[in-house]
């Protein structure tokens, strides 16, 4: 069967659009349109209970690499303190994502690391993958150039460059690459964390399809 270009990018761009359903908003060009609400109607997915590594010491960046998912971290910056905390939870939320992603089903997790309206993103996600032609995400994406880019007192942005060449969507009968849409290999992502009660959570995500290679 010959791809579907709409079921391609329907597969792929939510996927780099995390938070921007009831965040910002976000295209492909990279222009951010006016916020529009959630409009999942599907029944609540239960969480999936997924095996987790012992939580980061404080102040120190681990590689949270994961290739069962399909996430690998590239040329991690040497960090420490409030950074590297910040950095440690952005890489827990894209976990969390590409989990999503790869198996179309919730993680237990996933409030630990997101807050306000990035958590309704993931239902809706699965949404998308089980419905129609049922697809999930394979392959991998590459994320590198971590950069911490502000950080007034609670609140930080982080930004990171994504190449997504190697991803594929694999549906029952078939398998194929992302880019079969004509869509760019490379994206920024734009994350905002929040500090609450201590704890450094993703409050929103968008991305800029650019070269970032």
């Amino acid at each position: 069967m010959s791809p579907d270009p709409a079921r391609i990018r329907a597969m792929l761009l939510p996927a780099v659009l995390v938070g921007a359903i009831a965040l910002t908003g976000c295209s492909d060009q990279g222009t951010q349109p006016e916020p529009s609400p959630t409009s999942a109607t599907a029944d609540p997915v239960p969480p999936t209970e997924t095996p987790t590594s012992e939580a980061p010491q404080e102040g120190v960046l681990v590689d949270h690499t994961d290739e069962s998912v399909g996430l690998v971290f590239s040329d991690l910056p040497d960090v420490s303190g409030d950074e590297a905390d910040i950095l440690n939870t952005y890489q827990q939320f894209e976990h969390e994502v590409w989990f999503t992603n790869t198996t179309a089903s919730l993680s237990e997790t996933v409030a630990e690391v997101t807050t306000g309206s990035v958590a309704p993103f993931f239902q809706e996600r699965i949404t998308t993958l089980t419905s129609g032609d049922p697809a999930v995400l394979g392959g991998r994406t590459i994320f590198s150039s971590l950069t911490v880019e502000a950080v007034d007192g609670d609140v930080a942005l982080v930004t990171s460059c994504a190449d997504r060449r190697e991803v594929t969507v694999e549906f029952a009968d078939r398998t194929v690459s992302a880019l079969e849409d004509g869509s760019s290999p490379t994206y920024v992502a734009h994350t905002t964390v929040l500090r609450e009660s201590g704890t450094w959570k993703v409050s929103g995500h968008t991305i800029t399809v650019e070269d970032c290679s």
